[in-house]
C-alpha cells in the first residue's frame, strides 16, 4: 500500500503560474504538496460561491497546516474565508520572492519542476502516471506534486474540445440505449484509444493512471493497472486531497449507508450488510419503500459516514421544453430555450415540501447552446446572470414571467437520475455524507456519465461508477468484491481494478470508472471507540446545522436529529 505523507504547508492559490514556482521549491519524495486553487466568484446568489469556501476552508482546516500561504488569492475570496473560518491566518505572496519564503518555508535546494517530472515522447510509460490535458495550468502543478510524492511522472496529451466532448457524451448515449450498440461501442473506444500515445496503452510497467481531463472517460479501455480520473473543475485541489483525508482517522465515521429501492431484482444488499457489520460498521439501511426521494437526499448529503452504496435504476428522465422571454439588466427583451426536469419531495419538517428543478439550456437568442463561440461574443454568462436574477424576482409571483411556449421535452440531457421508491432522486448534493468525505459507489446502470462530477464536486473522496448498462449478476458480483476487499485494507482503486479485472478482459471495456485519489484506504476503528464516535459526529453536524439560519439547514438539522435519536435507540 502507497504511503505518502501530505506537507505541513497548504497553498491558496488564484494564480497557476505564481503556484507551479513555489511548488518547484517545496516538492519532495514521499510528501504531496496541497494545493488549493481559489474559489471562483460564481452564483453567490445561489449560494455556489460560499459553499466552496467552505469546502476549502473544512480541508484547510483538517490538514492542520503549521503554514497556510496564500498566492494572488482575490480579496473578495479572502475575505469570504475569514468570515467563515477567522482562526485561519494565512501568509500572503503575490509575486514570487524566494527569499521572502526562506523566511518562513523549508525550500529544497534544487527546485522540480513540471519539466523535470514529464514523461518525454520516446519514454516509457511505467510506475505511477498523471496524465494532463495540455491547457489546464492549475491541473499541472497540481499532476506535478502527486507525480513528485509518488515517485511518478506527468504524461500531457492534446486537449479535447467541447464540440468533441459533446459528441463523445453522444456516442455514450447511444451505447447504452441502442439494441445494437456495437457501433457506438467501437466509436467511444475508438476515440478514446486516438488520443492516447500507444506507449501509454500497451505499457506492461505501469502501477497506476490517473487522468485529470475535461471528463473523457479513458478508464473505459481495460488497462492492465488501476485507473482513475479528475474533472478539470473548481476545487480539483479538494478532490485530490478528500481521498487522503478520508485515509486518515480524524474523518472516519462507522457508517454505510445502503440505498436500495428495490427495483433491480437480485440485489447485494444483505451480502453488504453483512460485511460492513462484520467489520464493525454501524448499516444505515433504507430499502423498498423506504428509499424515498427526500431519505436519499439527506441521507446522501447530511450524515456523516465512510461508505454510500446505492442499488437502483440510473438514467435521463422525461421532462418539459420551455420557451421564455425575459428583460436583461437594461430592460431589453431576449428569449430563452431549455429544458427543465422538476422533482418534488417531503421534508423533514412536517408540512413542508421540497422542489428541485433541474435546467438545461438549448438555446439563447436563437444561437445554439453548445455555440460556445457565438455565446461568449454575446455575452451569454451576463445574460443568464439576468435570467436567473429574473426568475428569483419573479418568486410567487408567476403571472410575471413570460412562457411562450411549455411542451413536452422528452428525456432530457444531463437529467441522469436515481430511482427511489416514490419517484426520481436527482442528485446535485452541495455537500456529500456531512463534509466527511465518503466513499461513493452508485451501482446503477450508467452512474458515471453526469453523476461522478456531481458527487466529486460535493466531497466525495472517490465515486465509482457504470460507464454504461451493466448486467445486474455482473454488478453485484463486482459490488459485493470490491466491498470486501476495501473491508480488507486495499485501497480503493486496486480493490476495483481487482473486483472488475475479470469482466474487463471477457467484455474489451471497464464496465466501472472511478474518480478520486487511487489509494484512499480505510481503517477500522477500535470497538471502543465506535459508538462514541458516531454519536459526536451526528451531534456535532446537528449543532453546525441549528446554527445556521435557513430553512433548508433547519430541516437538515431535524434530519440528524432524527437519525441520532434513531441510533441511540436502537444501538
Amino acid at each position: 500500500m502507497l504511503k505518502i505523507q501530505t506537507a505541513k504547508t497548504v497553498i491558496l492559490a488564484g494564480d497557476a503560474a505564481l503556484a507551479e514556482k513555489v511548488c518547484e521549491r517545496l516538492r519532495e519524495p514521499g510528501v504531496y504538496q496541497p494545493l488549493i486553487e481559489a474559489p471562483m466568484v460564481r452564483l453567490v446568489e445561489d449560494g455556489v460561491f460560499e459553499n466552496d469556501c467552505v469546502h476549502v476552508g473544512l480541508a484547510i482546516e483538517a490538514l492542520k497546516p503549521t503554514t497556510l500561504l496564500y498566492l494572488k488569492v482575490p480579496s473578495d475570496v479572502a475575505q469570504e474565508l475569514r468570515r467563515l473560518f477567522p482562526d485561519l491566518t494565512p501568509l500572503v505572496l503575490n509575486d514570487f520572492d524566494p527569499v521572502w519564503l526562506e523566511k518562513y518555508l523549508p525550500l529544497n535546494k534544487r527546485p522540480v519542476n513540471l519539466s523535470d517530472l514529464m514523461n518525454l515522447p520516446g519514454s516509457e510509460c511505467s510506475g505511477d502516471v498523471f496524465v494532463i490535458e495540455e491547457d489546464h495550468n492549475f491541473d499541472s502543478v497540481i499532476a506535478a506534486n502527486l507525480a513528485s510524492a509518488q515517485g511518478g511522472s506527468v504524461l500531457a496529451i492534446p486537449s479535447v474540445s467541447n464540440n468533441e466532448l459533446d459528441s463523445l457524451r453522444d456516442a455514450l448515449r447511444v451505447w447504452a440505449n441502442s439494441n445494437q450498440p456495437d457501433r457506438a461501442n467501437t466509436a467511444v473506444l475508438e476515440f478514446i484509444q486516438s488520443r492516447l500515445p500507444p506507449r501509454l496503452i500497451t505499457a506492461s510497467k505501469l502501477k497506476s493512471i490517473s487522468f485529470i481531463t475535461k471528463g473523457v472517460p479513458y478508464g473505459i479501455l481495460p488497462f492492465n493497472c488501476p485507473t482513475t480520473h479528475y474533472f478539470s473543475f473548481p476545487l480539483l485541489g479538494v478532490a485530490v486531497l478528500a481521498g487522503m483525508l478520508k485515509s486518515h482517522d480524524i474523518h472516519l465515521c462507522p457508517i454505510a449507508v445502503l440505498i436500495d429501492s428495490g427495483t433491480v431484482g437480485q440485489s447485494e444488499l444483505e451480502t453488504l450488510r453483512n460485511g460492513f457489520n462484520n467489520a464493525g460498521y454501524y448499516s444505515r439501511i433504507a430499502l423498498g419503500t423506504q428509499a424515498t426521494v427526500m431519505t436519499a437526499t439527506y441521507l446522501s448529503q447530511h450524515l456523516p459516514c465512510d461508505f454510500i452504496f446505492y442499488a437502483s435504476h440510473c438514467d435521463e428522465v422525461h421532462g418539459q421544453r420551455v420557451v421564455e422571454s425575459f428583460p436583461d439588466s437594461e430592460g431589453i427583451e431576449h428569449v430563452i430555450c431549455y429544458d427543465r426536469v422538476n422533482n418534488i419531495c417531503g421534508s423533514p419538517i412536517n408540512g413542508h415540501v421540497e422542489l428541485v428543478e433541474m435546467k438545461s439550456p438549448v438555446t439563447l437568442d436563437g444561437v445554439d447552446w453548445s455555440n460556445k463561440a457565438k455565446l461568449t461574443e454575446m455575452n451569454a454568462e451576463n445574460l443568464i446572470r439576468d435570467f436567473r436574477a429574473h426568475v428569483k424576482l419573479s418568486s410567487g409571483m408567476p403571472n410575471t414571467r413570460r412562457f411562450l411556449s411549455i411542451t413536452d421535452g422528452g428525456k432530457v440531457q444531463y437529467s441522469d437520475s436515481l430511482g427511489m421508491s416514490d419517484g426520481i432522486y436527482i442528485p446535485i448534493p452541495q455537500v456529500v455524507g456531512g463534509h466527511h468525505y465518503p466513499l461513493v459507489f452508485n451501482n446503477a446502470c450508467c452512474s458515471w456519465r453526469e453523476l461522478a462530477a456531481r458527487f466529486a464536486w460535493g466531497g466525495a473522496s472517490a465515486y465509482i461508477g457504470t460507464s454504461t448498462k451493466v448486467q445486474n449478476t455482473v454488478a453485484v458480483k463486482i459490488a459485493c468484491a470490491f466491498s470486501k476487499a476495501i473491508l480488507s485494507g486495499k485501497t480503493a482503486g486496486i480493490a476495483l481494478f481487482k473486483a472488475q479485472r475479470e469482466f474487463a478482459a471477457k467484455f474489451g471495456y471497464s464496465p466501472y470508472l472511478m474518480h478520486g485519489y487511487l489509494f484512499t484506504s480505510y481503517r477500522r476503528l477500535p470497538i471502543a471507540i465506535r459508538h462514541q464516535r458516531v454519536v459526536s459526529r451526528l451531534s456535532h453536524m446537528r449543532q453546525l446545522y441549528e446554527s445556521s439560519p435557513g430553512i433548508y439547514t433547519q430541516a437538515a438539522a431535524v434530519f440528524l436529529n432524527q437519525e441520532l435519536n434513531h441510533f441511540l435507540q436502537t444501538m
